[in-house]
């Protein structure tokens, strides 16, 4: 009977259940931390989305409206509106210093062309273009 006892290999039943409980825990752990990432991930792609049509509505607007032609607007991202100074337009990113803008430009054609530029260095455009 020793005989027979050395042969067996495997495990028991109790190493078995610990092996799953241990994994029933991760997998507990794990899934709202990736349902409340997935949540943010959805809410962050929404609202890019949204500035994006703001931004497109506003450059079709412009490029039907003749007389925007020559001249450079800076897009507003939280009230999804168009103003031909830097002054009150809301940046992109990290705080209103550090973040970005949309800067629209079109040209004599209609031709509209919108760029990131650093909030600071739209301030400073915009300062030039004024005086």
């Amino acid at each position: 009977m020793k005989k027979l006892m050395k042969n067996k290999k495997g495990f028991t039943l109790m190493e078995m259940l610990i092996v799953i409980a241990i994994i029933v825990i991760l997998v507990a752990i794990a899934v709202p931390t990736f349902t409340s990432q997935l949540s943010k991930a959805n809410s962050a792609a929404n609202d890019a989305n949204m500035r994006a049509a703001k931004a497109q509505a506003a450059a079709t607007y412009l490029a039907d409206t003749s007389k925007y032609a020559g001249k450079t607007l800076y897009f507003d991202a939280v009230d999804g509106t168009v103003d031909e100074s830097y002054n009150g337009i809301t940046a992109y990113g990290k705080g209103d210093e550090d973040g970005n803008i949309i800067k629209i430009t079109i040209d004599n054609n209609g031709v509209v062309t919108a760029t990131w530029v650093e909030a600071g260095a739209a301030e400073e455009e915009s300062g030039s273009e004024n005086n």
